[in-house]
């Protein structure tokens, strides 16, 4: 702008000389002396020189495609190197079978109409599952959740019983007004003497109640003015910045390619080099053009009537090695949800046996934990704690656990015959036995015997439990 615009150039060196040190439109503006050495010189005709030094971090440190959060939600959308670990989450998440349950009892209550109304349709558009798994998908891309229920603040406590639609709203659109500008969060006011009410932007603008809204954040952030957590993708900025640009390097290199390389005239007389005639370019031009390529009908060897040399001007696609940069920015955005490198779909895909542990994994650190505390916050927004019940996943009919618990049983009962085997010949104790179930050791002298080291009261009472089959390891 200063190069291009002399008037505002002018009257910002006005502006220094009167008011010095200021920071003008972002940049800091800074006299120097004619002798010192400058970071970036305006080359004028006055008596003293001025640098012009951009005040924003990221010209420091790098530049990159920036994004905040009002776009994260696009981004989710289009790349998919970001949208493969939150889809990974999400739709396992919709897998279990979502129960409601008894606090007395623990056991599922089925004959609650109100209640089997509710996992039925949550909304006139979709599901209870659907609803936990929106939830989830807004927690994870922009780092809150913020479910509605459509009905009267007066129902607070008892939500499930007269609201008959929930809904999750998209978060990028919805934005959390308070009574005062910058609130106080530690003076242990109640919700409602601090949040005046979100406000939800789609087409029309909503207020909405705090006492309708059950926010959900994925992480604490201790900025006290927006009340909001921060996203995870935050932490990815430069691995999505690398992404953007290996995208775009490669659309234009397979699209526009450019200028790959020059070709120059080796030609030379006494004097030295000699450059081609326009005439001899336009010859040179046509004969490449017209006869060799990687067209069928064109030849792949050039025999040329004029001595020249190929220099390469920019590197190819194996040079940049896009393919492997992806692969480490997307490695890099699915460990920030907890997703092992071994569930990243590539070329070199890992073992189905690794992938299929892995994801296993997945289930018991990330998936089955973060449904479990949605389902919590929905037992108490909506009012079944208040009267005895809560939400519970069921995991019986997932597949892959499914799986896994069969082979572990299996396992599990090789190992039993073999130690039972090995503790009868005196070899192991019960202890030994347990800690190769993955069991742990039971404060018990009986326990840390062998068959042999025991006396013959214990050796009895091992036989009798034996006989009647009631020797176990619990």
């Amino acid at each position: 702008i200063f190069k291009k615009n002399e008037f505002v150039l002018k009257y910002c060196l006005y502006l220094q000389k009167k008011y010095y040190g200021m920071n003008l439109f972002g940049y800091e503006i800074k006299r120097k002396g004619a002798n010192k050495k400058l970071t970036s010189e305006l080359q004028r005709p006055y008596p003293s020189f001025y640098s012009i030094k951009s005040v924003d971090i990221d010209s420091v440190i790098g530049r990159f495609a920036g994004y905040a959060g009002s776009n994260l939600y696009t981004i989710y959308k289009e790349i998919s190197e970001v949208q493969f670990p939150i889809n990974f989450i999400v739709e396992r998440a919709k897998k279990p079978q979502i129960v409601i349950k008894s606090f007395k009892t623990d056991e599922v209550v089925w004959d609650n109409e109100r209640l089997n109304k509710l996992l039925e349709n949550v909304n006139p558009y979709y599901s209870f599952k659907d609803y936990v798994a929106y939830s989830i998908l807004m927690r994870l891309i922009n780092g809150n959740s913020y479910c509605y229920a459509a009905t009267d603040p007066m129902f607070k406590d008892k939500l499930y019983k007269y609201c008959n639609a929930f809904y999750v709203l998209p978060s990028h659109k919805v934005d959390i007004k308070t009574w005062n500008y910058n609130p106080d969060l530690y003076s242990g006011k109640p919700k409602e003497e601090i949040i005046k009410g979100y406000e939800f932007t789609n087409g029309l603008r909503y207020t909405l109640d705090p006492n309708c809204i059950l926010h959900i954040k994925d992480n604490i952030d201790f900025d006290s003015r927006y009340l909001k957590a921060f996203s995870r993708l935050q932490s990815q900025k430069y691995p999505i910045a690398n992404l953007m640009s290996v995208y775009e390097a490669r659309n234009v290199i397979y699209t526009k390619r450019g200028a790959l390389g020059a070709i120059v005239s080796k030609m030379g007389d006494a004097t030295g080099a000699v450059a081609m005639t326009p005439s001899e370019k336009k010859q040179l031009h046509d004969d490449f053009y017209a006869n060799y390529g990687i067209e069928y009908d064109k030849r792949q060897h050039v025999i040329s009537s004029i001595p020249i040399e190929y220099i390469q001007m920019g590197m190819n696609i194996q040079e940049l090695e896009p393919f492997k940069e992806t692969l480490n920015d997307a490695v890099q955005i699915a460990g920030c949800f907890q997703i092992d490198k071994e569930l990243i779909p590539r070329e070199d895909s890992s073992t189905f046996a690794n992938q299929k542990t892995a994801e296993i994994k997945t289930y018991s650190d990330v998936i089955i934990p973060l449904v479990e505390e949605e389902l919590a916050y929905q037992s108490r927004f909506m009012g079944l704690v208040n009267d005895g019940f809560y939400f519970d996943a069921l995991w019986d009919e997932v597949a892959v656990l499914q799986q896994a618990k069969y082979e572990r049983e299996t396992s599990d009962k090789v190992i039993t015959e073999r130690c039972k085997i090995e503790f009868d010949s005196g070899l192991i104790t019960l202890n030994d036995w347990r800690a190769k179930l993955n069991m742990e050791a039971i404060d018990n002298p009986i326990y840390d015997k062998t068959l042999l080291e025991m006396s013959e009261s214990e050796r009895a009472i091992i036989m009798s439990l034996k006989s009647s089959k009631k020797l176990t390891l619990s």
